[in-house]
């Protein structure tokens, strides 16, 4: 049933299996998410997200990879919506910036890039605190292009992304065009079709011919030949 929060909630404080407890808790996370949309005909106490959210930062704060992936990703959910204050908010953005920063280790690699990628969501345009989580997260996409695994540094261009596309492309097209990933790649022929302009066209006409990135980057070209002079063009 969508309206179970308080049932879920009770639940889970009782459950022993750490198995079962885990998908209470994920249960609960994605109840109290549509109790919390504009649409959502479900009315739940705010007491009970915000237990929900004690909750997700246990698990953030466990040294379980699932469970640090549960945390973050109910937090992605609950903190994208209206109905805590900006003190609240900030002090959740805060927790999930250090859990990120804590992991250090290489096999640390692909969890990072999950909580990165969860921080760059939290910086879209649609983010109801969207000001806050720049100003949290930006300098950790700032760190992340650096990493050695490939999706974090995937993660840290979606975040930039998110801020501001234009300066995103502007930022990274000096480095990155020909970064290892090909995800990150395809990523910054996206955001020359949609924010570049003539200054892009000659890396981009290096990618012609280039197996999966040739396609795109001539959509992207393009684009850019809709905006430009004939001198450009010819």
């Amino acid at each position: 049933e969508v309206d179970s929060a308080q049932q879920l909630l009770a639940q889970l404080g009782n459950e022993q299996d750490g198995e079962v407890r885990t998908e209470l808790f994920s249960a609960l996370s994605r109840a109290c998410y549509i109790a919390f949309l504009p649409s959502s005909k479900v009315k739940i106490a705010p007491e009970i997200r915000k237990q929900t959210l004690e909750w997700a930062i246990t698990y953030l704060s466990d040294d379980a990879a699932e469970k640090v992936r549960k945390g973050a990703e109910a937090l992605r959910m609950l903190l994208d919506q209206n109905g805590l204050t900006d003190s609240e908010a900030d002090k959740y953005f805060g927790l999930l910036a250090k859990k990120y920063v804590s992991l250090k280790k290489d096999s640390d690699g692909p969890l990072r890039g999950e909580l990165l990628s969860v921080m760059a969501s939290l910086c879209s345009p649609q983010s109801v605190r969207r000001d806050l989580s720049i100003r949290q997260f930006e300098p950790l996409f700032e760190t992340g292009l650096s990493d050695k695994t490939d999706t974090v540094r995937e993660a840290a261009v979606d975040g930039f992304a998110y801020i501001d596309r234009a300066a995103a492309l502007k930022r990274l097209r000096k480095d990155f065009v020909n970064d290892g990933s090909i995800i990150v790649r395809k990523k910054l022929i996206s955001l020359a079709g949609e924010a570049g302009g003539k200054e892009d066209l000659p890396w981009l006409a290096g990618k012609i011919g280039a197996n999966s990135e040739s396609e795109p980057a001539w959509q992207a070209m393009l684009k850019i030949f809709s905006g430009v002079d004939t001198d450009v063009l010819s």
